[in-house]
């Protein structure tokens, strides 16, 4: 249950940074008309969301009475490379990152949504300053693969990690407010 209610917090949260992402940022509010379908493509964050539901409940309760489809392709540990989708047990699926980003890139356009929601940045943050130069390219590189015409998109920020529920490797204080500041 405890797990559950922090969830629940960071749902809103992230719906919150949503509407201000858009608001403040890009000077528009997010709107979902009649017909619109939503992609949300990301990490970890969205891959979870499928077990609870809460942003598409959330954006359907604000948006009441419009008929918008929701597509979840977000991959728990996924990077704007596409690294979680290959290797492993998935590699029989995705093959190699190549393969994997370009299997996304497919699926994104399969649905051909009008609102996509991108949130990346979480795994990447764990090579530290070092590796931003390469997120940036890759997540520049992932935007301009994603573009089309009368597509809005909205560029998410990964939450900050609280503490509970930190893996084992990360237990010192030092080592998570190290990673809460590279991603920012």
């Amino acid at each position: 249950m405890k797990r559950t209610r922090l969830w629940l917090s960071n749902g809103l949260l992230f719906i919150y940074s949503c509407f201000v992402v858009s608001g403040v940022l890009a000077n528009q509010r997010i709107k979902l008309s009649d017909g619109d379908r939503v992609v949300f493509l990301g990490g970890t964050i969205f891959d979870r969301d499928r077990l609870y539901g809460e942003i598409e409940t959330s954006l359907s309760e604000r948006f009441l009475g419009r008929r918008v489809t929701f597509r979840n392709i977000g991959w728990d540990g996924d990077t704007v490379f596409g690294d979680a989708r290959a290797g492993g047990r998935r590699g029989a699926v995705f093959g190699d990152a190549a393969e994997g980003f370009s299997k996304m890139l497919q699926h994104v356009q399969m649905v051909d949504p009008t609102l996509l929601f991108v949130a990346y940045g979480a795994v990447e943050a764990h090579a530290g300053p070092n590796g931003l130069i390469s997120f940036t390219t890759g997540l520049e590189h992932l935007l301009t693969k994603l573009q089309a015409r009368d597509r809005r998109i909205v560029l998410l920020t990964p939450l900050r990690i609280l503490g509970e529920g930190v893996p084992q490797r990360l237990k010192a204080a030092s080592q998570v407010d190290q990673l809460n500041l590279n991603l920012n």
